[in-house]
């Protein structure tokens, strides 16, 4: 589990009454119960910090255009293939039919669309398990550093 440091009092100054107000439009499933229960922990533990969520329940159509516009802050995605399957879900991140995909197009390396595909093919086509879990941990040590994501559960 990753930890966090921060000093407190450097986090105080950045509460200030002049500072921006953050909103974050939050697209989403119209309909869906399991989504729509944990977008309203999230809008709560965000209002702690200040930051608005605006939750937007999309019909299903609307919602895949959204996200493969990038037209949202957030939004959830699953995987299509086996839990914990990292092989076909980063792969899917390369493809303009997903999320991920225009979220990819503001990144730097080594996290831009050519360098990312690129990693992803270069993790694929190895065959040493040892070399294959070392190209992994860079990947997605990478996505962690950029706050690409936020795990929060998964279904079976």
């Amino acid at each position: 589990t990753p930890k966090f440091f921060y000093d407190i009092e450097k986090a105080e100054l950045l509460h200030c009454g002049d500072c921006k107000d953050v909103t974050i439009d939050f697209a989403m499933l119209e309909g869906d119960a399991t989504h729509k229960a944990v977008e309203e922990m999230i809008k709560a533990d965000l209002a702690v910090l200040g930051i608005t969520v605006n939750a937007r329940f999309l019909e299903k159509d609307d919602l895949n255009a959204a996200m493969t516009s990038g037209d949202f802050d957030m939004v959830f995605s699953e995987t299509w293939g086996a839990p914990y399957d990292p092989h076909s879900y980063a792969a899917s991140w390369t493809t303009p039919d997903e999320a991920h995909y225009p979220v990819m197009q503001t990144l730097a390396p080594p996290l831009d669309p050519a360098s990312f595909a690129a990693s992803i093919a270069d993790v694929l086509s190895e065959t040493d398990p040892a070399t294959r879990q070392q190209k992994w941990t860079t990947i997605l040590s990478d996505v962690h550093e950029q706050v690409l994501h936020l795990p929060l559960y998964g279904k079976r």
